[in-house]
């Protein structure tokens, strides 16, 4: 007998016969009888022995689309700011920067302290508040308006300072992380631009980006009273970084200005540094200024004489968009290429100590030995050592002239397809120094390859459907491939050749398989078409024995098919089970691998797991999430590979599946578990990740009355929850 439970229960009563449970304040009484049989509530399932798979390590290629545009340093954590969103990376081991969790938001600048990050976004004048106190998993409150052209922010204190440009300055109190209050406003000086502002001290300094108008503003900050204004030159203000008593003001045409601010009132012009070229971001430590340029790189100036500044470091070259220090290590945005983490205890001698490699999109990829060698659309071949599975390092890359779709490795040599050129073959023979040895030119747009024996299959498709097919490339001496013929075929994907049979997906279409015994006349053998056409889907092949495993769906909605076909008699394939399935698919985001009659099939966000070592009677094993869409799918020793696209390469392993029906994990299946069933069902708390997976007591992929049928007949003994 259990006795009150919270949010709404009012009686759980009885052990025999009577109904669970009665819910305050639903239009509907969820009744659900148990007969206990006064057994007691520890009954315990036997162990699940099934595994799903755990992110081991990640060679990241891309933050998002236009990269690294600020960066924020709190505690052992960089907070990276995307075209997306935020990134948030863990850098304890500041050579080995590693990624801890992403959150889209559409932002302008970021600042953080003790765990609370602080966004703002220029067009709506918002301001974001973030709760990063577990990395892994932010939480984003509601957002505060602060007017204005929300742009820049400073924190000091328990005060948020955020330039508004036309509208000046908004203050906010931040006593309560969370739930920021607009304190104060000081409105723009003179018609000004406020732009960019640091606070040093008891004071605000604020870049006026006016043209023609004081370029500083200097402010008390205990009754916000504006003390003095300067301008030297007819430049405009556009970033202000103040160290002790010198600020370092850019100023649009006369580059950076060095002023001393040691007397408010008066501030005096000192000198300049014009290096002919615009400034994204300055940090200042002492007299030394750190400038981020938009064409030259990263620049050290010493300014301890500040009549005669001196460049006594330069790191790079190209477009730095932020600069973070902590203590001698300095972290750069590069834009779409990144951060680099530079070591910079001397300044004339700058160590490079690593960086996140944040350019391209992984789509395809083949393994061999301890690399993996990934095709990496227009920046080319990525080789990646995993030597070392915990800690990727990436070995080299091989530059492309059009876009390298797809790699497949065979022997010591890579071919890869350009689909844009046609195809490319290298010697791999030492992953340390690849080389090019060949390369044959392909009409229209080559996409896809499969080698057997001699051959490669290259895929193309054409403007015209009906010219679209495969290529066939004589490669028995690599250094002189040649073109034997070219099979007609609608959009042939995901081939597959075994022997001189070949087995392909046919977009739009359906199963084709193909004998090609004589290249010059191939002999379709057997076909199977889709029950629904494709209008814009995802289609995957893979064939383990007798059996064919055929994933598709349609558009770019939320249903996919997965259909088992044996293919015994290659002249009469047959389909033997489908099942219609709840995925998130885009349009080329769908792939299968089959290992030991278990198969992975990739969707939006994750892999799906089946056992089917019953072909009739296929079972949902279960799900694991993926740090990007997951592309290509390939399996060794037990790991499971993953091209993420955007996300990058990543190696999940196997972990130990939480066991059915224990869905609270405190050892024993009971009432308690089929309380928090309930709650799930009726919307109460959803259950998520691994608590979903306990629940889900007849593995079908849902959560249903039925899995509450399933858990109480556990705790009667009567039978154990589905693996």
């Amino acid at each position: 007998m259990v006795g009150d439970e919270e949010n709404g229960i009012t009686q759980i009563i009885h052990s025999r016969g009577v109904s669970l449970m009665f819910y305050n304040g639903f239009k509907e009484i969820v009744g659900i009888w148990l007969f206990f049989l006064f057994l007691p509530l520890n009954f315990v399932s036997a162990k699940n022995s099934d595994s799903l798979y755990t992110l081991k390590s990640n060679l990241d290629f891309n933050i998002a689309t236009g990269g690294a545009r600020d960066i924020e340093l709190d505690n052992n954590f960089m907070y990276v700011l995307t075209s997306s969103g935020v990134r948030v990376y863990d850098i304890s081991d500041v050579s080995n920067p590693m990624f801890l969790s992403g959150l889209d938001m559409e932002v302008d600048d970021i600042e953080v302290k003790n765990g609370i990050l602080y966004a703002s976004y220029y067009i709506t004048g918002e301001l974001f508040a973030v709760d990063y106190s577990d990395p892994t998993h932010p939480l984003r409150y509601d957002p505060v308006q602060v007017g204005g052209d929300a742009a820049d922010v400073e924190i000091e204190g328990d005060r948020i300072y955020v330039a508004r440009r036309f509208d000046g300055i908004g203050i906010l109190d931040i006593s309560n992380p969370i739930s920021p209050i607009l304190e104060y406003e000081i409105p723009a000086h003179s018609n000004g631009y406020f732009y960019d502002l640091d606070v040093e001290g008891d004071y605000l300094y604020v870049a006026d980006n006016r043209r023609y108008t004081e370029s500083l503003h200097i402010y008390d900050l205990d009754h916000f009273n504006l003390i003095s204004s300067f301008m030297h030159t007819e430049g405009s203000g556009s970033r202000i970084r103040v160290s002790g008593d010198l600020a370092f003001l850019w100023a649009d045409l006369e580059g950076v200005q060095i002023i001393d601010v040691s007397n408010k009132e008066r501030p005096t012009y000192k000198s300049k540094f014009d290096f002919d070229d615009c400034i994204n971001d300055i940090e200042a430590n002492d007299a030394v200024a750190y400038l981020a340029y938009c064409r030259n790189g990263f620049v050290i100036l010493d300014a301890s004489d500040p009549l005669s500044p001196e460049m006594i470091g330069n790191f790079g070259s190209g477009w730095y968009n932020d600069i973070e220090l902590l203590d001698n290590t300095c972290f750069l945005a590069k834009g779409s290429f990144g951060v680099k983490v530079i070591d910079v205890s001397t300044a004339s001698s700058i160590t490079e100590l690593g960086e996140i490699e944040t350019y391209g999109s992984a789509k395809n990829f083949d393994l061999k030995d301890n690399f993996a060698f990934i095709a990496n659309e227009r920046m080319g071949l990525y080789v990646v050592d995993m030597s070392d599975p915990a800690n990727l390092k990436l070995s080299d890359i091989i530059e492309s002239q059009g876009a390298f779709s797809d790699v497949e490795i065979k022997d010591h040599y890579a071919y890869v397809v350009d689909n844009e050129i046609g195809l490319l073959i290298f010697d791999i023979s030492d992953p340390q120094e690849i080389f090019l040895v060949s390369s044959l030119s392909l009409d229209e747009s080559p996409d896809e390859i499969a080698i057997n024996r001699s051959r490669a299959y290259v895929t193309y498709f054409s403007s015209s459907i009906s010219s679209s097919g495969i290529w066939v490339v004589d490669i028995s001496d690599p250094l002189e491939p040649y073109l034997l013929t070219n099979i007609r075929n609608r959009f042939a994907r995901n081939l597959i050749a075994d022997g001189n049979i070949l087995y392909y997906a046919v977009f739009g279409d359906g199963f084709n398989i193909i004998d090609v015994t004589d290249i010059h006349q191939p002999t379709v053998l057997g076909t199977i078409d889709l029950p629904i056409p494709i209008e814009g889907g995802g289609i995957s092949l893979a064939i383990e024995g007798n059996f064919a495993y055929l994933a598709h769906s349609v558009g770019f909605g939320d249903l996919a098919w997965l259909m088992i076909i044996d293919i015994s008699n290659r002249v009469y394939p047959f389909i033997i089970y489908e099942m219609t399935l709840e995925v998130g698919c885009d349009s080329y985001d769908l792939d299968l691998v089959v290992e030991d009659s278990i198969v992975y099939m990739s969707e939006r966000e994750g892999v799906q797991i089946f056992d089917v070592t019953e072909k009739t009677n296929p079972v949902f094993v279960g799900k694991f999430q993926t740090r990007g869409t997951p592309y290509s799918l390939k399996m060794k020793d037990e790991n499971i590979y993953i091209a993420e696209g955007n996300e990058g390469f990543s190696i999940y392993e196997p972990v130990e599946l939480p066991f059915k029906g224990d869905v609270n994990s405190d050892g024993v299946v009971d009432a308690l578990d089929v309380i928090k069933v309930v709650h799930h069902i009726i919307g109460l708390q959803l259950l998520k990740g691994e608590m979903f997976i306990r629940a889900d007591c007849n593995s079908d992929g849902q959560i249903t009355v039925l899995d509450v049928v399933g858990i109480v007949r556990a705790i009667l003994g009567i039978e154990e929850c589905s693996p």
